[in-house]
């Protein structure tokens, strides 16, 4: 690699020490969530929108806890309920983070303060873990280049919220570095907390199974990848004891998604919508990356990086809309496979079976939420940016353009994602 690349920014190139990796860790934190927060609880209440009703849930910190929140409030206050004659029911979400979340709230904590809590702070957890991870794997920059990705996302926005993504993420973490450090029974465990939190954690099982087999690595590595099955088994029994029905979970998903399953057409037409409905977009893209690209040996990163983010931005918007995922997916699969000795055989076959569980989801509402829950994802994409810097600290500065928007949106009671 050439001397400047070594370098790779500004913003990378920390002094080593157990402080000052704390410092950057930190640092990308407080400044993503700052932005949430200015967006949330700033910004958005001075432009409300005029055709909705005024809700309770939109005053103060109750801008975070709705959607997805007010099931894990009911969740975490009154338990689950369940009808088999359809519509929307919050058996639907796992157990794993609104049973956190009543356990903090037992200190006297509202639901709102307790769920933000512990979500920020499985979030904050999860970049230490990753960064940690990837530090003794690859180096200290692939490492930061993973935390700045993770954070800079705009999908990263449900970190902050009283969502299960902080924590989801945090598990699956845990699992991947501990199979990847061959302690698996400690990846046991947490394969099956993660499974118990979302149902996408069961894309940890095919994972171990294929590195055990591929890495030769005996029977408690074999046993370790049964795991993450536990988790959607127990609460599989669960319903059948409470509701009289093991996939209540699965079936009350009906009420957000006519079926589970590839929506092959929907995929389908958002790819030719992506490819083809934006062309100045992708020559915009072209023109400029490739450039980038040409003069990365001859003009300073700072040039270079700034023509990229141009090029980013006008990919980005040719993927405008559900397309989004799309490009995502994509994007983490292929470079994935690329990279995948530096990912390791584990995260790489976990990247790959969680995309697979994404398309699988039916139609294509919240898949690129889902995507970006599956940590590696992120982890992989760090690796191309950490390869091609330039191009990294673009799609950074698109992706914190897009965080503020989706935080904007969220914060005046609009879906997102």
């Amino acid at each position: 690699m050439e001397p400047r690349a070594r370098l790779i920014s500004v913003a990378m190139t920390f002094p080593e020490g157990v402080w000052a990796r704390r410092l950057f860790v930190l640092a990308c934190w407080l400044g993503t969530r700052a932005l949430i927060a200015v967006a949330i609880f700033i910004v958005a209440p001075a432009h409300p929108v005029a055709h909705l009703p005024a809700r309770e849930h939109l005053a103060g910190l109750d801008r975070l806890a709705h959607f997805d929140g007010r099931w894990y409030r009911m969740i975490a206050q009154r338990g689950y309920e369940y009808l088999s004659t359809g519509g929307e029911h919050d058996i639907a979400f796992f157990p794993g983070y609104p049973a956190l979340v009543w356990l903090v709230s037992r200190l006297g904590l509202p639901f709102t303060i307790a769920g933000a809590l512990v979500n920020n702070a499985a979030f904050l957890a999860m970049l230490f873990v990753v960064d940690g991870w990837l530090r003794e794997r690859c180096d200290a920059a692939t490492g930061r280049w993973a935390v700045a990705m993770l954070c800079c996302a705009p999908q990263s926005l449900f970190g902050s919220t009283t969502y299960s993504e902080g924590t989801f993420m945090l598990l699956t973490a845990l699992a991947l570095r501990e199979f990847d450090q061959r302690r698996p029974g400690w990846s046991a465990v947490w394969g099956a907390l993660a499974s118990a939190t979302r149902l996408p954690g069961i894309a940890l099982a095919p994972a171990f199974a294929f590195a055990a087999l591929i890495e030769r690595r005996g029977r408690r590595a074999g046993l370790a990848a049964l795991a993450p099955l536990a988790g959607v088994l127990g609460f599989g029994v669960y319903c059948a004891l409470r509701f009289g029905d093991p996939l209540a979970f699965l079936h009350a998903q009906y009420g957000w998604r006519p079926y589970i399953g590839v929506d092959v057409v929907a995929w389908r037409n958002d790819f030719i919508a992506g490819i083809a409905g934006m062309q100045r977009f992708h020559e915009v893209a072209a023109l400029t990356l490739g450039f980038a690209w040409l003069a990365r040996r001859h003009l300073p990163l700072i040039v270079t990086g700034t023509v990229a983010y141009f090029g980013a931005a006008a990919e980005r918007q040719a993927w405008n809309g559900p397309e989004y995922a799309i490009l995502l997916c994509a994007a983490a699969s292929v470079a994935a496979l690329v990279y995948r000795r530096e990912l390791g055989t584990a995260a790489t076959f976990y990247t790959l079976a969680g995309v697979a569980t994404v398309v699988l989801a039916g139609i294509l509402l919240s898949v690129d939420r889902l995507a970006y829950g599956i940590v590696t994802v992120c982890i992989a994409l760090a690796l191309v940016w950490r390869h091609f810097p330039a191009l990294g600290l673009g799609m950074l500065a698109v992706l914190l353009i897009d965080l503020f928007h989706y935080a904007l949106t969220f914060g005046r009671g609009l879906w997102v994602a």
